[in-house]
């Protein structure tokens, strides 16, 4: 067998020439670094050696920038670039493309191409920060006015189909952007407009529809399948809490969008469900029946961040009939039932309006529902990111001697005709 006990001292002789040849390349190499050195400057091709360095990391961030931003996103089928415009101009971070294309979260798409592009070091840190600044302007407001359609709220729903389309194009000119939703309660009754001519029930067709003005009867949005039992009949046109409870849920139409101010109007001269209870002197069920009906509308809009400004309208007008298509006589509704429960509506309103954060507004016998939602929109405090921000933010210790490398892009913001600037930072 053979002996590896002393191997490494019996190499042989052409061991000991492989050792020899070694140490003459050796000392070669070291005497042409010796001659490179006399005859090139060292120190200037070093700094050449950086600059190149540097350069091409540069480089590599410009063309991983571009690369992020002209790529698709998966699911809405758009640019990085198309996403970030119309995410500034919305001041969010995450869009709703609506029930086919659903939720993009611009922000973690960012997030997986850039790591995917420069990965994260040994601590998990991402090894590149981006920051777009998103231009100042007021966010959107989106409001949902859920009607009483009884006959009681002719001359209030008049007022709002003669005055608030003026009264959007006024609030749009002013830099805030808004649309609304008029969700009509079931069984509308007919009633005779003061300054109308004819005789007409109270549906969504009473309005003249815009881009950012809709009207859609309530039972559109499915509020049974929500647990909401409105009935399509006279006994749902003023159950106006139930009609809270559901868009708080399903939104206007479109839905809720993410950022914007959610404002529910509900507009109606009596309790929930109709003021003809017990502590009011009416036959129909009691006081306590219409609290859990508000304490249901309260619960479903405080869970889904909802602000409400109940419109009190009313309770004692001079209705006047419809007979027959046509104008008939004037009922005086003072001393009603309906007139007599108007401290305990003013009470409802004014609880579910401070519990979510907004405000009860009375209105007078000449209907002024518009004059009041202007001040209301007028006033709204909206919420808007200052940015979208992804990665790590630029806090590395200096005692890592990192070297950081920037890049700008110029970003168009849908809609708007501005651009923002993106700030694409990467380190190694």
């Amino acid at each position: 067998m053979k002996n590896y006990r002393n191997y490494k001292y019996t190499t042989g002789r052409k061991g000991q020439f492989q050792q020899v040849l070694a140490f003459i390349m050796l000392a070669a190499l070291v005497t042409a670094f010796i001659i490179f050195s006399k005859v090139v400057n060292l120190p200037l091709l070093t700094q050449s050696l950086e600059q190149t360095t540097e350069f091409k990391e540069v480089e590599d961030l410009r063309a991983g920038a571009n690369a992020l931003f002209f790529s698709t996103e998966g699911v809405s089928g758009k640019s990085v670039i198309e996403l970030v415009g119309i995410a500034a101009y919305h001041g969010v971070d995450e869009l709703n493309f609506g029930p086919v294309v659903g939720k993009v979260n611009v922000k973690r798409d960012i997030e997986a191409k850039m790591d995917a592009m420069f990965g994260r070091d040994s601590l998990g840190r991402a090894k590149w920060y981006i920051n777009i600044p998103i231009p100042p302007r007021t966010a959107d407001i989106q409001v949902a006015i859920v009607a009483d359609t009884s006959a009681s709220l002719c001359d209030d729903l008049h007022n709002l189909k003669t005055m608030v389309p003026e009264l959007l194009r006024k609030i749009m000119k002013s830099g805030r952007k808004v649309d609304m939703t008029v969700y009509m309660l079931p069984g509308g009754q007919e009633c005779f407009l003061v300054n109308g001519s004819i005789c007409q029930k109270l549906a969504p067709n009473i309005f003249n529809q815009s881009d950012n003005f809709r009207a859609l009867s309530l039972l559109k949005l499915k509020c049974d399948e929500l647990g909401f039992h409105i009935p399509n009949s006279l006994d749902g046109n003023e159950m106006w809490a139930h009609g809270i409870a559901c868009v708080s849920v399903r939104g206007p139409l479109g839905g809720w969008r993410k950022g914007a101010a959610k404002i529910v109007l509900p507009i109606s001269d009596e309790l929930p469900g109709g003021s003809e209870v017990d502590a009011c002197g009416g036959p129909r069920g009691t006081l306590a029946s219409r609290r859990q009906n508000l304490e249901m509308g309260k619960k479903f809009a405080k869970e889904n961040n909802i602000t409400v400004f109940a419109l009190m309208a009313d309770g004692c007008p001079d209705l006047r009939r419809c007979d027959n298509g046509r104008p008939g006589g004037v009922e005086p509704m003072a001393g009603s039932i309906q007139c007599s429960c108007k401290p305990r509506v003013r009470d409802f309103m004014t609880d579910i309006s401070e519990a979510t954060g907004g405000k009860m507004f009375e209105l007078d016998k000449t209907s002024n529902a518009a004059e009041k939602i202007e001040e209301i929109l007028s006033n709204v405090d909206t919420e808007r990111l200052p940015a979208i921000e992804a990665g790590t933010k630029l806090h590395i210790p200096k005692s890592e001697n990192k070297r950081i490398h920037a890049f700008t892009f110029r970003v168009p913001v849908a809609f708007s005709g501005e651009f923002t600037t993106a700030e694409v930072y990467k380190w190694s």
